[in-house]
């Protein structure tokens, strides 16, 4: 909005001055400001020379202005460019923390990997050793046997009632789990 404003003010200020810039400095004075500034003197050489020196002066500010006013609309703009960048970071460090704490909490809470060697299910006290070196031991007395499944693909999760179950991928087979290393 600020921007907006100083744009249209530079537009205004620049209509104004060009109107103005028509008309000579010394012909908008009234007979009474011209004597007392001691212009009623002069000649028309040298009050055309004032006024071309007063248009030099006028056309100079109005670029300064200019000039002051893109320096200052710039810096604004660079501001908000700069927080926007800020508010940004902030809430992309803000999302990558929250994954962060997400996968550490399913990293606490589920292992997936593959069991080494032939998988044939389980009976009794039944090792598991995953890809990964942890070895998992069957807590209850549960049998199921199968044919052997090469690398076998599991997700191991932490039960809502204490301890873990071991869970076949793609399947619904699950044993109760302890790890042992």
């Amino acid at each position: 909005m600020q921007r907006f404003i100083c744009l249209a003010l530079i537009a205004f200020t620049s209509v104004f001055a060009q109107a103005h810039a028509q008309e000579r400095f010394t012909d908008r004075l009234t007979p009474d400001q011209l004597k007392a500034a001691g212009l009623d003197k002069l000649t028309p050489e040298q009050l055309a020379a004032l006024d071309d020196l007063v248009k030099q002066d006028r056309e100079e500010g109005l670029r300064k202005a200019k000039d002051v006013t893109r320096q200052e609309v710039r810096e604004e703009v660079k501001a908000a460019v700069r927080q926007e960048v800020q508010q940004e970071i902030k809430q992309q460090a803000k999302s990558e923390a929250k994954a962060e704490i997400e996968a550490a909490k399913k990293a606490e809470n589920q292992i997936e990997g593959k069991i080494v060697g032939d998988f044939r299910g389980w009976a009794g006290r039944t090792l598991f050793e995953l890809e990964n070196g942890q070895v998992w031991r069957q807590t209850d007395g549960e049998s199921y046997v199968m044919p052997p499944i090469k690398g076998a693909e599991i997700i191991i999760k932490r039960s809502t009632t204490g301890g873990w179950r071991l869970y076949l991928k793609g399947t619904s087979l699950w044993v109760k789990v302890k790890r042992l290393d």
